[in-house]
Formats: C-alpha cells, structure tokens, sequence
C-alpha cells in the first residue's frame, strides 16, 4: 500500500511540474514572420479598393490636409485637392489601427506595405517598392526599431545592400553590391561599430583594397589596385 501511495504522490508531483513548464523565450524573428503570415492573410481578404473619393460618401471626415474614409474594416486616406487614395490602413473592432497598411502614389501603385500594431507602431517587415511595381527595400522591424535581415535591390532584381540588425544596430557581416551582381564592399559590425575585416572589390570581383575597423575606426589600410 505504502509503494502505491508513493507512485501515486510521484505522478501527481511530475504532473504538477508539467503545468508549470516555463515557456518558451520569445524570439523576434519568429514574431516578425508571423506577422508576415497575417498580413499575407488580410492581403488575400482585401479585394475592395477604392483608389478615387466617392464625393457622395456619408462617412467622409476631414484629418488634417487629408479626407478619410471609414469603411468595411478600413481607413482610407486621400489627398485633400487630387482625392486619389494615399494610404489605406487595417482598423480593429474598437476603431484602432491595427494590421495592414499601404501607401499609394497617385497611379495607384503600391510604394509601401507593412504591419501596424497598436497607436501606430510598425513591426514584421516593412517592405518598399519602385513606380513599377518592384521591391526596394524589405526593413524587418520589432516596435518601431530594425531586427533582422535588412535588404536593399536595384530595380533591375539584384541586391544592392545586405545588413543584419539586432536592437537597431548592425550586427556581423555587412555586404554592398554593384547593379551587375558582384560585390562592392564586405565589411562587419559589433553593436553598430565597424569591427574586424573589411574588403573592398572592382565590377569584376576582384579585390582592391583590405584592411581592418576597430571600435568603429579603420585602423589599417591595405590598397592592392597597384600590386
């Protein structure tokens, strides 16, 4: 009896201690992604968009020198003398901003897109775009402040800057590229402060001058053009 007794407190013991597991650490990167997942979501359920002001419309107000428009989950912004659509941002169930938004030129293309959480605050990736369509820059951001892998391109496709940053600083290995494709400039980072080797390279990939950054200073200087 005793024996049972005790193989009974040991399994109620072991799953007391399962209810009380410590979570799991949050990770910013894994947030930014979600958000991209839901603002894929309420891309897809957004079909309705009104790009001129319908001057008729009973829920017209005037915000500064804009003319907004509150319909169907929606804030959309015009311009007050052209009345084409400026920006369009998701509102919640307490009229809040929240989710989606984009900003428009006046031919109606996408030039920004990203995700809005409470009073305004951008997090997950903020991605810009070129007059025709292509992207300019995806900014992962977490409250405001850039986290992640933050991308450049030229409009042609390829990348023109590649950045890692943690807390709103560059962090590691930083890359610069010319329109062809090949690199321009390898350097690194610490906490936002160049730091350790750095090479730079002509159009045809090949090195042209080395050296090395120290607590945000260039300390040494190679140049091999002549060599």
């Amino acid at each position: 009896m005793k024996k049972i007794m005790l193989l009974l407190m040991l399994s109620l013991f072991m799953g007391c201690t399962n209810i009380y597991k410590k979570e799991e650490p949050f990770n910013v990167q894994n947030y930014i992604s979600s958000l991209d997942i839901l603002l894929k979501n309420q891309l897809e359920n957004d079909t309705n968009i009104n790009y001129l002001l319908d001057d008729n419309d009973e829920n017209i107000k005037i915000e500064d020198d804009y003319i907004v428009v509150e319909e169907n989950g929606y804030k959309n912004i015009y311009d007050k003398e052209e009345k084409y659509l400026v920006e369009k941002k998701k509102v919640d169930k307490k009229g809040q901003i929240r989710g989606l938004y984009r900003k428009f030129d006046k031919n109606r293309n996408v030039i920004e897109l990203g995700y809005l959480e409470e009073d305004g605050v951008v997090s997950g990736n903020k991605r810009i775009y070129y007059p025709n369509g292509k992207i300019y820059k995806v900014i992962p951001y977490y409250k405001n402040i850039a986290n992640g892998r933050r991308i450049f391109y030229y409009e042609n496709g390829n990348i023109k800057e590649d950045y890692y940053y943690v807390d709103g600083k560059e962090q590691g290995e930083g890359k610069i590229y010319y329109e062809n494709g090949q690199v321009s400039l390898i350097e690194n980072y610490f906490n936002g402060k160049l730091e350790g080797q750095y090479q730079i390279y002509d159009r045809d990939g090949k090195i042209i001058q080395q050296g090395i950054n120290k607590d945000g200073q260039k300390i040494t200087e190679t140049n091999l053009q002549d060599k």
